[in-house]
């Protein structure tokens, strides 16, 4: 891996169309229609349009991670679509969301990223030039031992820009680049960009903020899915017949869904003739110098899966020991949840015996039919005084004995549970003993309560944590 800076990718869109299945089972829903576009090596693009209008559903097509219905979208001359993973490594992803740990300081943040960014076969001197040049670019070398949760904002994006810089990625996507930033921190991001793009990089950026995308080359506008200009700022407002910026959102809304993407498609038929001659000019072909080999977009892959495995296993140790109160959550929270699982245990009882019952036969109809009749006698009275000295008489000298008794026997319930057993619809007689099997039941339902518990804290930072390098 040589110093020498190299060439930045180009993008071109041929009619590119993205739709998905509606959620209420109807049409197709267009997401993109009919992109066409040419981003030369280098360019600084700035992706602009209302909420709605794509953005993000262009950018995640130039990465490979949404598939295209209709049309061909060339990075480096190279189909996304088929080459979508020999171009990972060849392409820088910023996400809104900062990625690096915030436990671990600058330099040891980049270390960890230079392992699974740059080829597998660098070595440690070459892995920490990158990372010096890196931090150069981004102008962090001051802080490089500082812990990036002590960073500022612009800073900890800058930070973020240095881990997609580290491999010298033809093409940079940043989403949201100074999303929460001041004016300030803005305008220096923005210039940073510029900047990378001047070195050779291609730079494309989704922002919402129109303060300083003068610094772009050229603007990418979309409206409802379709490219409704590609060009300066400048050209721009007198395309949308506006005085500032902010208002082509507004010009665009006000228009008929197609209205602005119609214009654009015809300006663009007027000026086709100019195009091909520039596209040709350009050299825009795979064998094009702009446009890297398969050879060295294969020797620049991301490493594999063991590697990647080993790094961020041993990120995530340093990021915890770093990380005090997250390390004690660590240690604490199996032995709390080992403990609920142990009193459970403990407190179960896993022998309670259950009868399993039958339905009555004919003899033992018989009985209980006559059993409660007397029974029934014996609970109708008030005071066991209004009965001689029968069978119901004795029952209820019993019963007056065992007031629980004879106030359970008095309940409806009862009698629906011996009438139901009589008629055969509902079984009554033991038939054999079993353990219960509920108590175990509930213990395993704890255990895995516990399991998932530990299993969703522990796990859920990583699931979504580690995703954007991993794929890029």
């Amino acid at each position: 891996m040589d110093d020498e800076k190299k060439p930045g990718l180009s993008v071109v869109a041929e009619a590119v169309t993205v739709t998905v299945k509606s959620d209420a089972g109807g049409a197709p829903k267009t997401l993109l229609k009919d992109i066409s576009l040419k981003i030369e090596p280098g360019e600084f693009i700035c992706v602009l349009g209302p909420s709605g209008a794509g953005k993000s559903t262009l950018v995640r097509a130039m990465l490979g991670e949404r598939a295209i219905t209709a049309g061909r979208l060339l990075v480096g001359g190279h189909d996304v679509s088929s080459k979508g993973d020999l171009l990972r490594g060849e392409i820088g992803y910023v996400p809104q969301r900062d990625i690096n740990p915030t436990t671990l300081p600058v330099n040891r943040a980049l270390h960890f990223a230079s392992q699974v960014r740059l080829p597998a076969d660098s070595t440690p001197t070459q892995r920490l030039g990158a990372i010096d040049r890196a931090l150069n670019n981004v102008g962090l070398e001051a802080v490089r031992k500082t812990t990036i949760g002590r960073l500022s904002g612009g800073e900890a994006k800058r930070a973020s820009l240095a881990a997609e810089l580290l491999a010298d990625p033809g093409l940079l996507v940043v989403d949201e680049a100074t999303s929460s930033l001041d004016p300030a921190t803005e305008a220096r991001i923005m210039m940073l960009l510029a900047d990378q793009a001047k070195a050779g990089t291609t730079v494309i950026t989704v922002t919402h903020h129109l303060d300083n995308v003068d610094q772009a080359g050229r603007l990418l506008i979309l409206g409802h899915g379709e490219l409704v200009w590609f060009g300066s700022r400048v050209e721009a407002l007198s395309h949308f017949d506006v005085h500032r910026l902010a208002d082509v959102y507004l010009a665009i809304e006000d228009k008929p869904v197609g209205y602005w993407g119609t214009r654009w498609r015809e300006r663009q038929e007027e000026e086709r003739e100019q195009a091909e001659a520039e596209t040709q000019t350009a050299g825009l072909s795979p064998a094009d110098t702009s446009a890297r080999t398969a050879a060295t977009l294969a020797d620049l892959s991301i490493p594999g899966f063991r590697r990647q495995f080993r790094t961020f296993l041993t990120r995530e140790i340093e990021t915890t020991v770093r990380d005090p109160l997250g390390l004690s959550m660590a240690l604490l929270l199996p032995l709390v949840l080992a403990a609920v699982v142990l009193f459970g245990f403990s407190t179960t009882r896993f022998e309670n015996p259950l009868m399993v019952t039958r339905m009555l036969d004919s003899d033992e109809k018989e009985v209980l039919a006559d059993v409660w009749g007397e029974v029934r006698e014996a609970i109708s009275t008030e005071t066991v005084s209004e009965l001689d000295a029968s069978i119901p008489g004795q029952i209820r000298v019993f019963l007056d004995s065992h007031p629980k008794i004879l106030a359970h026997l008095r309940e409806p319930s009862t009698e629906r549970l011996v009438t139901d057993a009589l008629a055969d619809t509902i079984p009554l007689a033991p038939e054999k003993e079993i353990t219960d099997p509920a108590g175990t039941f509930k213990w395993v339902a704890l255990m895995s309560t516990c399991m998932v518990i530990l299993g969703f804290v522990t796990g859920f930072r990583e699931i979504v944590k580690e995703r954007p390098m991993l794929d890029l």
